[in-house]
């Protein structure tokens, strides 16, 4: 009765999680989340909210000609534009500048032109002087009589300087732009038409992207078979999918090679499916508490810590294996005594594990803590499961092993060996030593946080040809300006224009793009406009110049009611709420109350002088993504470094509390540490640059060491430990399989867990019985 209670109950449990799991699932992959929030704190959020803005929830298609077929871009174009519109996921799309886009900025502008203009001793300056005045006369003149007469004519009797065009003239090539409008559609310098697409969600949303991905991929080899043309794209996007799905696949093997290996593993030491269903009950309790848990802390689950956990809790298996394997080899008694007999065992084991996992809960990277709390939960249910569910479903019964005692007593003689040779037992530390002092000598450290992600070459390569048509502007390069409120920043933000106007002007920097040029701070428009207008009888001196030039004076006469208007400064809230909003939106973003304004920059050549430069201006900061990155996951790396030394120190505290002796301490740890130590050499001496997540995998290592040395120094008696070191063989061979299949990852972060995992518990396991060997020769001298 009992047995089936706690079934039911373990049922209810496990169905309830589940249901939750389904509603609640989502998976990123958006490496940012393995970025450390660190001193640099707004800085961090900065680059953090830009990784999830307008500049990234973007994607541009590019149509181009075949031989021939120049004249079916602009149909091509068309054709997507009207297919992908419709598609869920993508909010809007734009392929040219609509009608109340040009009418919202001859609104805005127009009658703010005096105020929006360079004056004074600025680069580009109007000048009003008598001879500047004839000029703007003949050019008018000139305009007039040119292809765009028509536009001009509307604007000649109010705006006889052109200053409105030169403020589209000055906006347009401030874009860094190489785009031009050609019957409606945004065309390249090489032909193509260029089609932008903005996206509902966040590009590192790869569950809400993969539509998205699939419906544009379908319409671009729709519209290449229709018109005979080339569709090349661009997006943060399509690396996130394709990331996810390589991802996906490596869970997939990893969870396949250790279904095999739990499988055939139980099938030929116990050749029960019984027990094979017995041992699944931790692993999935523990998943699910895990994912559980996961979700409703951090929302989502990142895709590396999910392969990550998988694999870790896939070591869980070593719990409910020991517990099923001691039932079967001991007298016939029910699995309650068995459990209690290995409680300790296990219960240290596990302590141990969290202990060394606890310290990376304090790390900076959010990523990493979202693993530690992966990890501790589901190690934590699994021993639960496997202490308190598994006896009463267990009860007495027991199969058929014939294998089981034969196995046992081949490993008593091979202990039984070694102890009779311990020169030889003494062979496999000596060499670890060796390799351990080699490597160590040899050891870097790998500090570029793309390399923790595939790169695909083909997409890279793609994306940079789409991206090199549009702009030249290098998005992860840019100057923040942080202030308490709009004003105040787009003053600073006024300043670092004028700043960079003079590097650009010495070569140190080949341009940049501000919102400078859209939205002076209302200080500076007065103060243009003050200057603009301050000379005397501008409107009449401005009427001679037009007459000596031959134009009618009369027909100016709105010029003095122009110039007589009050400024009316244009605002941010104004300008964002407008339809020109989209065209602004990646300039500004608001954090933690304070307005962050950003400038975008181009062929930055001395970082180091472009931060002198900025030393006066306290609000802004240069902020180069990949460097900064680098430099904070070097910095944290070091600190994660730390933290598994903490924990490592609580593993240690643990296990001399537990066992109080010399001995049995040294049994229990120095497997693990000498594997941990020579794993690093050896990943040395192969020629690997260790990172972040090398890291957290020698916490494994060092984990499922002690674990080893655990229950080998609660083993006993000669008869428990041959039993144990079978029980340890089978729990390597599963850890080995699960990891291993991680080291044939295409993904760099992956296949780092997996080969120093694999290494590490296979040196653990050898070295665990030689350790006992050697400590028993030491006593008995």
């Amino acid at each position: 009765m009992r047995r089936y209670l706690v079934l039911a109950l373990f049922v209810c449990a496990l169905g309830t999680m589940v249901l939750f799991i389904v509603s609640r699932f989502a998976v990123t992959t958006n490496m940012i989340d393995f970025v450390p929030a660190g001193d640099d704190q707004k800085l961090y959020q900065v680059g953090k909210q830009l990784a999830d803005s307008p500049l990234t929830r973007s994607m541009i298609l590019s149509v181009g000609p075949r031989a021939g077929a120049e004249s079916r871009v602009a149909p091509a174009a068309a054709f997507l534009a009207s297919t992908l519109r419709k598609t869920p996921g993508i909010s809007a799309l734009r392929s040219g500048v609509a009608q109340d886009t040009q009418r919202a900025f001859y609104e805005l502008y127009f009658s703010r032109r005096f105020q929006l203009l360079p004056a004074g001793d600025e680069p580009g300056a109007m000048d009003f002087s008598d001879s500047s005045l004839r000029q703007l006369a003949e050019q008018l003149k000139s305009r007039l009589a040119g292809a765009e007469s028509f536009l001009i004519r509307k604007i000649a009797t109010r705006d006889p300087w052109l200053l409105f065009p030169k403020l589209v003239d000055r906006l347009e090539n401030s874009q860094h732009s190489q785009l031009s409008l050609r019957n409606g559609q945004l065309m390249s310098p090489d032909g193509h038409a260029m089609l932008f697409l903005s996206l509902e969600d966040s590009a590192f949303d790869s569950r809400a992207q993969s539509p998205v991905v699939k419906a544009v991929n379908g319409a671009a080899v729709e519209a290449s078979a229709r018109y005979g043309v080339t569709v090349e794209q661009s997006g943060a996007n399509r690396f996130a999918v394709t990331a996810e799905q390589k991802i996906r696949q490596d869970v997939q093997r990893v969870s396949v090679c250790s279904a095999l290996a739990v499988v055939l593993l139980f099938l030929l030491l116990f050749r029960s499916l019984r027990y094979l269903l017995f041992a699944c009950l931790p692993l999935l309790a523990a998943f699910t508490s895990a994912v559980t848990v996961s979700l409703v802390l951090f929302g989502q689950l990142h895709a590396i810590t999910l392969t990550f956990g998988s694999a870790l809790i896939g070591v869980c298996i070593d719990y409910p294996l020991h517990l099923l394997n001691h039932h079967s080899a001991s007298a016939p008694s029910h699995a309650k005594r068995s459990a209690s007999t290995l409680r300790l065992g296990l219960g240290l084991a596990c302590a141990t594990t969290v202990a060394g996992l606890v310290g990376l809960g304090f790390a900076p990277f959010p990523g990493i803590r979202q693993i530690a709390v992966f990890s501790v939960v589901g190690v934590t249910a699994a021993l639960l499961t496997t202490l308190w569910v598994l006896p009463p479903l267990i009860g007495d019964w027991r199969p058929t092993a014939p294998w089981l005692a034969p196995l046992s007593a081949h490993f008593a003689r091979l202990v039984t060996g070694l102890r009779n040779r311990r020169q030889v037992a003494a062979f496999l530390p000596v060499l670890a030593l060796v390799i351990v002092i080699a490597g160590w000598a040899r050891l870097t450290w790998d500090d570029q946080l793309r390399h923790l992600t595939p790169l695909d070459r083909q997409l890279q390569a793609e994306n940079d040809r789409v991206r090199a048509r549009v702009s030249s502007v290098e998005m992860g390069k840019f100057i923040v300006v942080l202030a308490p409120d709009a004003e105040s920043a787009l003053i600073e933000n006024d300043r670092v224009a004028r700043l960079l106007d003079g590097a650009v002007a010495e070569h140190s920097l080949s341009g940049f793009h501000s919102l400078n040029q859209w939205l002076p701070s209302r200080k500076t428009q007065l103060a243009t406009h003050a200057r603009v207008t301050e000379r005397p009888q501008l409107a009449a001196a401005t009427r001679a110049a037009l007459e000596s030039a031959g134009f009618d004076a009369a027909a100016f006469s709105e010029i003095a009611t122009e110039l007589s208007r009050a400024p009316k400064p244009l605002e941010w809230s104004e300008l964002r709420a407008s339809p020109l909003g989209e065209w602004v939106s990646a300039f500004v973003t608001e954090l933690d109350g304070e307005v962050a304004v950003i400038t975008f920059l181009r062929g930055v050549q001395d970082p180091a002088a472009l931060r002198q430069l900025l030393a006066p201006l306290p609000q802004a900061h240069y902020f180069d993504q990949s460097a900064m990155l680098n430099d904070s996951y070097r910095d944290f790396r070091q600190q994660t470094l730390g933290l598994v030394v903490l924990g490592l120190l609580l593993v240690v505290a643990l296990v001399v509390a537990r066992y109080r002796r010399v001995r049995a301490s040294v049994v229990a740890l120095a497997p693990a540490l000498l594997a941990g130590a020579t794993t690093v050499g050896l990943l040395s001496l192969l020629g690997q640059s260790l990172n972040l997540l090398h890291i957290l995998s020698l916490l494994l290592v060092l984990s499922m060491g002690v674990d080893y040395g655990v229950f080998l120094a609660e083993a006993g008696d000669d008869e428990h430990a041959a039993v144990t070191q079978l029980s340890l063989l089978a729990a390597c061979l599963t850890t080995l399989c699960s990891f291993g299949a991680l080291a044939l990852s295409d993904v760099p972060a992956l296949q780092a867990m997996g080969l120093t995992v694999a290494i590490g518990v296979v040196l653990a396991l050898l070295l665990a019985p030689v350790v006992v060997i050697l400590a028993e020769g030491s006593q008995e001298s």
